[in-house]
């Protein structure tokens, strides 16, 4: 039996307390011809670290076992009889799977690999589940234990119903199982070959199915003849769609748009006065998809207008086969305020580091007390030449972007939904940080090249628009101030232009908060160079070459 399994093979020879006394006695074991027999004393603990090195070269490799990670697992589940193990031997094209007219013949849930259009899947072949009351012994309720393992650890859920017997309620207790875990669900309707049928007969089953389960209309039904093969192709077909609505992933922006359609539509509930706000909506996992949606009161959401949503967004994007999940999050004025504050804080934190300041420390002076007397980029590449100015550009920039990746790791998860906004206070921290920075007696620099981090981590398109903006001006002034306020105009401009586009994903007032932001950041800019736009109207600002050939 045991050659026949084509399984490794390791024969122990135990009770061997002694190799001199009994080694001869194992010697004899070569004798049933299935390999070497390793001496072991399990009482004296003798030859264990033997026999498991043994045993465990023939565990697979890890690169084995995360292939098969990637490979589709498909659980095949249903009542006992009707016809879970032929559809898997009909999928191999041979008789794996013991296949019996006995009820409760499979007792263990069994791993096959198909593969099918040269791509490979995973089948779980599990046992029939039985009625409480027929689980009477210790073997059948083991089997009801795997055969929940076994869902817990596919991705598709296949339910195959009797087609003769039609769908029952343990039919629907089975296929709650996968519901109640989020799984796709495809329900087969198996030896559809053995009926009578005419016009109307997949109709009126269809309709019954959909009856009995109402609870996951979203399931697709296929109907099936495991015996001879009928729409087998097709049980792929569905089984790779399902698969694919269980990894798919809405924009925020996208779900924003439906979701703010869906209000106007039809308006949230209400109890003693109290209306239901929706803020935002944001999609956190798949496996199954799961939405988070932001509201001022939990309590008021009623599960019927979650279903509507659902339902929206199922118009929107199908998601047929699986299930979605909805958690409803209370978003309070005091939670959102906190979050803002600690985002600031994040920021001027980072700001602190004034990389100019350090330079001229390394130099044994204070920038401070030379030329514009601020710790900036153009104030140390004037005073220190241009690599010290190089170096303050990078980072002070950097900081910037620290700030902002900060906050994404953070909140990215959590408050995806109003990132934009939390990352662009991040940054006004940081610039804040920068320009009146307390470990400097509030001295620090104007925030120009903190900014250019903050458009970089926040929009690259933005970062381009306005590099080529700087960059044009530069090289046809060479007044940095008004290369630096420019581009800063432009990109507020673009911040507008984008938000009304509703390219950050945000319902309006926060986008409209997101407006004042920057709004806020730009007003400081020009704030602090209000000395240089004086000297640009009187024609006295300092002019910056990148070479002493350009100077007049």
């Amino acid at each position: 039996m045991l050659r026949r399994s084509g399984k490794p093979v390791r024969l122990v020879v135990n009770k061997v307390d002694s190799h001199q006394k009994y080694m001869m006695d194992v010697y004899e074991f070569y004798n049933l011809g299935i390999g070497e027999p390793i001496p072991i004393s399990a009482a004296n603990r003798q030859g264990l670290g033997d026999m498991l090195d043994e045993v465990i070269k023939e565990f697979p490799d890890k690169s084995e076992e995360e292939d098969q990670d990637d490979i589709p697992k498909i659980a095949i589940v249903g009542k006992p009889n009707v016809g879970k193990s032929s559809l898997i031997n009909k999928l191999l094209g041979e008789e794996r799977v013991i296949v019996s007219n006995i009820a409760g013949t499979t007792r263990d849930a069994i791993d096959t690999k198909v593969t099918w259009n040269k791509k490979d899947y995973i089948f779980i072949d599990t046992a029939g589940l039985r009625r409480k009351g027929k689980v009477k012994e210790e073997i059948e309720r083991y089997s009801v234990i795997r055969t929940v393992t076994a869902v817990e650890r596919a991705d598709v859920v296949v339910v195959v119903i009797d087609a003769s017997e039609g769908v029952t309620e343990q039919d629907a207790k089975i296929a709650g199982i996968a519901h109640d875990r989020g799984k796709g669900i495809i329900v087969a309707v198996n030896k559809w070959d053995a009926i009578e049928k005419n016009d109307k007969t997949i109709y009126k089953h269809t309709e019954k199915i959909r009856q009995i389960l109402s609870f996951m209309p979203y399931a697709q039904i296929i109907f099936i003849s495991a015996k001879q093969g009928q729409r087998l192709p097709k049980l792929f077909e569905n089984i790779d769609t399902v698969i694919e609505n269980q990894t798919l992933r809405i924009q925020t922006g996208v779900l924003n748009e439906i979701l703010s359609e869906a209000v106007a539509l039809q308006q949230p509930p209400s109890d003693r006065g109290r209306r239901l706000k929706i803020f935002y909506m944001t999609q956190v996992a798949v496996k199954p998809p799961t939405f988070v949606i932001f509201v001022n009161d939990k309590e008021l959401m009623h599960f019927s207008y979650v279903r509507y949503l659902e339902n929206k967004i199922r118009d929107a994007f199908g998601f047929s086969g699986t299930s979605l999940k909805f958690i409803i999050a209370s978003a309070g004025k005091r939670n959102k305020s906190m979050e803002r504050i600690i985002c600031l804080v994040i920021g001027y934190v980072c700001g602190l580091f004034q990389t100019g300041y350090i330079i001229g420390k390394v130099h044994k002076t204070d920038i401070r007390d030379h030329g514009s007397g601020n710790a900036g980029t153009t104030n140390a590449f004037r005073t220190f030449g241009k690599k010290a100015g190089a170096i303050t550009l990078l980072g002070d920039c950097l900081k910037c972007v620290l700030a902002i990746v900060i906050v994404r790791m953070v909140y990215g998860n959590s408050m995806n939904g109003i990132l934009p906004l939390l990352t662009l206070y991040a940054a006004l921290g940081c610039i804040l940080g920068h320009n009146f920075p307390i470990s400097m007696e509030f001295r620090g620099g104007k925030g120009i090249a903190a900014s250019v981090g903050m458009i970089i981590a926040f929009d690259w398109r933005i970062f381009i628009v306005c590099a080529v903006v700087f960059f044009t001006l530069f090289f046809t002034t060479h007044y940095v101030s008004l290369c630096s306020l420019s581009a800063y105009a432009v990109a507020f401009i673009l911040v507008l232009v984008f938000g009304h586009m509703g390219k950050y994903g945000m319902d309006q007032a926060h986008t409209v908060e997101l407006y004042i932001v920057m709004a806020v950041l730009t007003a400081m800019a020009f704030y602090r160079h209000r000395a240089n736009i004086v000297r640009l109207f009187h024609g006295t600002e300092n002019k910056v070459f990148l070479s002493s050939k350009n100077k007049k």
